[in-house]
C-alpha cells in the first residue's frame, strides 16, 4: 500500500514539472512615450501545439466580464525584497475574435501592457511606487490544452517569470 501511494505522489509530481517544462514564459519592460510598458512572452517549448484558452465576454477596452481562465499577475518587490502593492488581474487572451491562442512548437504569444493605470487607460498596477520599486516578476496562471498523438491533455499551471531589477 505505502508503495502504491508512494507511486501516486511521484506521478503527480512528475506530471507538474513536465506541465512547466511545455510552456516558458518571459518578461521585458519597454518605456513608450514615458510610461512603462511590460510585455509578456508565452512559449511553446512542446513538441505539440498548445490552445490557450479563455472564457469570459470581453468588452470594447478588453476587459473579460466573467473571468478568464488564464491571466497575469505582475509582482512588484520594494528595495527590501518584500512583496508590495496589489495587481490588477490581465487577462489572456484580450481583444480576440477567438476565444484561443494556438502555438505550434517554438510560436510566441506577445502580450503588452502597461504597468501603472493612467488617464482611463488600464495597467497593472492604479498607483505608482516610485523609488521603492525594485523588481517585478509576472506570475502567469494558465489553463491549456497540450495535443499528442494519444488525443489531449489538459494542464492548469503557474508559471513564475525571470524578475527585472530597476
Amino acid at each position: 500500500m505505502k508503495k502504491i501511494i508512494l507511486l501516486s505522489i511521484l506521478s503527480v509530481c512528475i506530471f507538474t514539472v513536465n506541465a512547466q517544462q511545455n510552456i516558458n514564459v518571459s518578461i521585458s519592460t519597454k518605456v513608450i512615450d514615458n510610461d512603462v510598458y511590460v510585455l509578456t512572452t508565452i512559449t511553446n517549448a512542446n513538441d505539440e501545439f498548445v490552445v490557450i484558452s479563455a472564457t469570459g465576454i470581453s468588452d470594447p477596452s478588453g476587459f473579460v466580464a466573467d473571468g478568464s481562465n488564464s491571466f497575469i499577475i505582475l509582482n512588484a518587490y520594494n528595495t527590501n525584497g518584500t512583496l508590495t502593492g496589489i495587481p490588477n488581474k490581465v487577462f489572456i487572451p484580450r481583444n480576440l475574435d477567438d476565444t484561443k491562442i494556438k502555438l505550434l512548437k517554438g510560436e510566441s504569444y506577445k502580450k503588452l501592457d502597461r504597468l501603472y493605470s493612467f488617464d482611463g487607460y488600464y495597467g497593472y498596477y492604479s498607483k505608482r511606487f516610485g523609488s521603492e520599486l525594485s523588481q517585478i516578476q509576472a506570475k502567469v496562471h494558465l489553463r491549456y490544452l497540450l495535443h499528442h498523438t494519444n488525443g489531449g491533455t489538459i494542464y492548469e499551471t503557474d508559471i513564475l517569470s525571470n524578475k527585472i531589477t530597476f
